[in-house]
């Protein structure tokens, strides 16, 4: 769970980026720069001033009440959303969009909710905040798949 958990962190965004820069697919590069920026600072305005503090599962239950033999790395607060989950449905959802190929497009949404599923079976964030994590990055890529799409369109006019 370790390394699918870490499939919403940035280094996978920069990694799509640098195959769209190396094939020159500078349109294709700059959404998913775009939508990586995006993503993590409307995450941090959501954790730290609309819903901050919100708890995480650690700092309300005991260790004995799950399967985790320490609690020594985990965060305690600012739940809510869950940026991992949030950046992993941008990511996927991004790639789904631009690639229509019906197994690219499971393969990417097997793959954003095993990163959902994988923050909630760590014991980092409840059920709810993978949901809006979920919910957040799926409209960021929906929203800037739409206006590259039209930018595209004005600069061929």
């Amino acid at each position: 769970m370790q390394l699918i958990t870490q499939w919403g962190e940035a280094y996978l965004f920069l990694a799509v980026i640098a195959l769209g820069v190396y094939h020159k697919r500078w349109m294709f590069s700059a959404s998913f720069a775009v939508t990586g920026i995006l993503t993590s600072v409307v995450v941090q305005v959501l954790k730290k001033a609309v819903f901050a503090p919100s708890p995480r599962p650690m700092a309300l239950l005991t260790l004995d009440q799950t399967l985790l033999t320490t609690t020594a790395d985990l965060p305690m607060a600012y739940a809510f959303p869950s940026g991992h989950t949030t950046a992993a449905f941008a990511l996927f959802t991004l790639l789904a969009l631009h690639y229509k190929r019906p197994a690219i497009q499971i393969t990417a949404v097997v793959a954003a909710c095993l990163v959902a599923v994988s923050r909630v079976y760590l014991m980092v964030h409840w059920l709810t905040d993978v949901m809006a994590g979920a919910v957040v990055g799926m409209t960021l890529a929906v929203l800037v798949h739409a206006l590259a799409k039209v930018w595209v369109k004005k600069k061929a006019t």
